[in-house]
């Protein structure tokens, strides 16, 4: 059985209700007594309540994940909306990481939902203040034991605590431990000393370098692009896109960097930019003070530090990725490999006889990942470094097969990351995000603007365009341009199963066609074309869908759009966008010559 992945938390963020998690497996701790003398009282039904209590006056120590968490259970009989809100408690932490009694005014506010509950526990594992085994039995370790008997902060609100000293040193601990937080420590850090100590980060750039970027599980809007859209929605749209248009990146940099701020290590600050005449901005940029500074020298080892112990798990080297479990069993033998020997021919051969070796350039992006992931690691072209310690963790015993692999897309990434050898390993998982399916709505629409972002992001950065992603309703996706040569109007699709090109989008395309050419002041109300260059002729313009891959009728569709509107464009792939970047960015072919390859059929490199 392969235990409860963890590593990368988003939503907890208070160390009152952590402590209190912790607490339950500490027999006469404030919260355990408070669990059994009246806490579990608050327990659905008296059988749940029964059981409960049994587990903690028999064995604390040793707990069931499902216990911990509880589960989506309703009232009896209830026949309203299944939601969050509604759930009753099931589980010893949706007591925990409820609100506590001082500050409730109704009984169903002092417990949280199952999701909740599970992150906080998750919460407890990444920072080693509790284990789980294979069986998903938890348990305590003995920086969990200091942080559970440490003296007490105190509470400000419902919603806000306020760690004691001893709290805190211990918390720091945890994290200069903690792989991701050293990586935000260190971006930080560098930032001050490239731009001066008022420099500011935001989660996005962070979020652009943290964990394994670019692959599903880390996905990262550009500042840039995030700001330019952010100015392109009305006034009351404004505060609801600042909340949510995030990707998992910047998410996982906005947690942690908030906890470190929490702790006194990093100060945070609104960052603001002036987007056409208007004055833009995100509250969750951050800078490095001295007490970070230091905290950072302790992690790595500086001057009369050790290094601190990095603790790191299996489940914490891929999150979301198609084939996860392969990638992270690939990512922790290659961290095995490094520990065993600095020479990348004898890394390679570590993992070639395990089945892992996928090609140098996969072996480069793996490591690119682990050190954006936070390991202090110095690829030296021929030799790799590790210049940390790190604890022995354990890597299931996984049989390596070609299905584990899913061969179709790993093979196509692999191949990419091998040859294309000027492309950031994280803009070539743009693959998966052309392929992705969304399990909501509301995570489609983000995934696509992810989709969206990327791909003006990769034209302008390798390409050498400049233009802007613009979205939303009675827009295309982005206009790109060479000035005085050629413009691109862009729209993009995130299908799983290819995208055909129906009627409706060959519409909307001449929609935005008409509206670049005829620039009717009013039509549509947002005018993007006025960022079309006053020179452009509309003889320069073509049009480009880009998607994962296109099925059916698609040439006809291109075809059709290219007669009706009288100007070129093509059907573009991801994987031809990669090569087509590449060779753009390695001098093999000039961006003027772009225009010849919008022919009115699929964009072809041969």
């Amino acid at each position: 059985m392969v235990s409860r992945a963890f590593g990368w938390i988003q939503n907890p963020n208070n160390f009152g209700k952590l402590k209190k998690v912790v607490q339950i497996f500490i027999k006469d701790s404030q919260y355990y007594n408070e669990l059994i003398n009246g806490e579990l009282e608050k327990i659905y039904s008296e059988e749940r309540r029964n059981e409960l209590l049994d587990l903690l006056l028999t064995d604390n120590s040793h707990i069931p994940f499902d216990d911990l968490k509880g589960a989506k259970r309703f009232p009896d009989g209830f026949e309203g909306p299944k939601t969050r809100p509604n759930q009753v408690a099931f589980g010893l932490v949706q007591l925990a990481a409820g609100n506590p009694c001082e500050f409730s005014t109704k009984k169903y506010k002092t417990w949280t939902d199952d999701y909740t509950s599970g992150a906080y526990v998750d919460w407890a594992l990444t920072l080693n203040f509790l284990k789980i085994d294979q069986n998903n039995i938890v348990s305590i370790t003995d920086l969990g034991n200091r942080f559970a008997t440490s003296p007490k902060g105190s509470w400000k609100s419902s919603k806000s605590y306020e760690a004691s000293r001893e709290e805190k040193d211990i918390l720091v601990n945890a994290f200069i431990a903690y792989p991701p937080a050293v990586r935000v420590l260190k971006l930080l850090e560098e930032n001050k000393q490239k731009n001066g100590s008022k420099a500011l980060l935001s989660k996005f750039r962070i979020g652009h370098e943290l964990g394994f970027s670019g692959e599903p599980g880390f996905t990262s809007f550009s500042e840039d692009e995030w700001f330019e859209v952010l100015s392109n929605q009305p006034v009351t749209s404004k505060s609801d896109f600042r909340s949510n248009v995030e990707g998992s990146s910047d998410k996982w940099a906005r947690a942690i960097a908030s906890w470190l701020a929490k702790v006194g290590l990093v100060t945070t600050e609104k960052l603001h930019k002036l987007i056409n005449s208007n004055d833009e901005y995100t509250s969750h940029a951050y800078k490095i003070n001295m007490a970070g500074e230091m905290a950072l020298k302790r992690a790595e080892g500086y001057s009369k530090y050790s290094p601190s112990t990095k603790y790191i798990d299996w489940t914490m080297l891929a999150t979301s990725v198609t084939n996860k479990v392969y990638v992270r069993t690939r990512r922790a033998y290659t961290i095995k490999a490094i520990q065993s020997s600095p020479s990348i021919e004898q890394i390679q051969y570590y993992l070639d006889e395990r089945g892992l070796f996928e090609g140098i350039g996969v072996l480069k992006a793996d490591i690119k990942g682990l050190i954006r992931f936070g390991l202090n690691i110095i690829d030296e072209n021929k030799k790799v470094l590790l210049k940390d310690n790190i604890n022995n963790f354990r890597i299931p015993n996984i049989n390596v097969t070609d299905e584990l692999k899913d061969r179709d897309l790993q093979k196509i990434k692999s191949s990419l990351q091998n040859q294309l050898e000027n492309m950031d390993p994280a803009d070539i998982e743009i693959i998966e995000m052309a392929w992705k399916k969304s399990p909501t709505k509301s995570k489609n629409t983000i995934d696509a603007t992810l989709f969206e972002a990327k791909t003006v992001e990769i034209m302008k950065k390798y390409i050498g365009l400049a233009g802007e992603h613009l979205g939303g309703p009675k827009k295309p996706d982005g206009f790109l341009y060479d000035i005085n040569n050629f413009g691109i109007i862009l729209d993009t699709k995130a299908y799983s199963q290819g995208y055909p090109l129906d009627i409706t989008q060959q519409r909307e395309m001449q929609d935005y066609i008409d509206d670049a050419k005829n620039k009717k002041p009013g039509i549509p109300k947002n005018e993007w074309w006025r960022i079309i260059p006053s020179t452009m002729s509309n003889n320069d313009l073509n049009f480009v869908w880009v998607a994962g891959d296109f099925t059916g009728n698609y040439l006809e569709g291109v075809k059709n759009t290219h007669i009706k509107s009288g100007i070129n464009g093509t059907a573009l792939d991801v994987e031809t966008l990669l090569r087509l970047s590449d060779k753009v960015a390695s001098g093999q072919m000039k961006k003027t010559e772009l225009p010849a390859l919008m022919n009115n059929a699929r964009l072809s490199l041969v």
